[in-house]
């Protein structure tokens, strides 16, 4: 637990470091982000620990930074530019493809699962039950291929906003476009944007789906071999 703290102690300092530090309103809202992200882990674990002066300590701390960001979203007036607008709309359609991306791996694999591992099963069931199966197998797989793409193409407009950023040698004139892209992203929930969940959800499902072609592929060798010697 000593070590957790350390180093949730040392990311909330860097991000406080690196705020008051920044000359940029972009740079101050990464900072402020990455201390937020460090004091909401602590305040877990203080909870955890019932640490309570602590826990205390934290909370307030991240009070102060969200009020921080009404500040900044006040000066920026993200409620009434158009750019602000259109990128919430696009981080909605980030949202809702990684969602759709999700459940269509879950729905192909769940299918095609029933399919070869409980064949007999799956005939011997009512209608409507072979059907879901068949229809989860059947179009769950491009189901995930278009939803990918999709997930893929909304996310250019964020991209493009960053990759202007970084061209300009990370000294933008005008970095309203920049700001208006990371408000957008904010909108989006935490569990979506992490980077080890993200991590960890692309390794499953590639692993998984991997594994499952394997296992039909080797099942259907199988059944080749055995109907072609007892046709023989």
């Amino acid at each position: 637990m000593k070590r957790a703290e350390s180093l949730l102690n040392e990311v909330d300092t860097f991000g406080l470091r690196m705020a008051d530090g920044s000359e940029t309103d972009i740079e101050k809202l990464i900072a402020w982000t990455v201390s937020q992200r460090a004091d909401k882990e602590l305040a877990v674990l203080y909870s955890s620990a019932r640490k309570t002066e602590a826990e205390r300590i934290v909370t307030t701390r991240l009070d102060q930074t969200e009020k921080r960001f009404k500040e900044m979203r006040q000066a920026h007036n993200p409620t009434r530019g158009a750019g602000t607008q259109t990128f919430r709309r696009e981080a909605i359609l980030v949202e809702s493809f990684g969602i759709l991306c999700v459940v269509a791996a879950f729905g192909a694999l769940a299918g095609i699962s029933m399919l070869e591992l409980w064949p007999s099963r799956t005939q011997d069931a009512p209608p409507i039950w072979r059907k879901v199966p068949c229809w989860l197998a059947d179009y769950g797989p491009a189901t995930l291929l278009v939803a990918s793409v999709a997930f893929l193409m909304s996310f250019l407009p964020f991209e493009r906003a960053f990759a202007e950023y970084r061209a300009s040698n990370y000294s933008l004139p005008n970095q309203e476009r920049l700001m208006e892209s990371m408000w957008g992203l904010l909108e989006i929930p935490r569990y979506l944007t992490g980077g080890s969940f993200a991590v960890s959800v692309w390794t499953f499902v590639t692993i998984a789906l991997s594994a499952l072609l394997l296992f039909v592929l080797v099942r259907g060798f199988y059944r080749m071999r055995r109907t072609v010697a007892k046709a023989a």
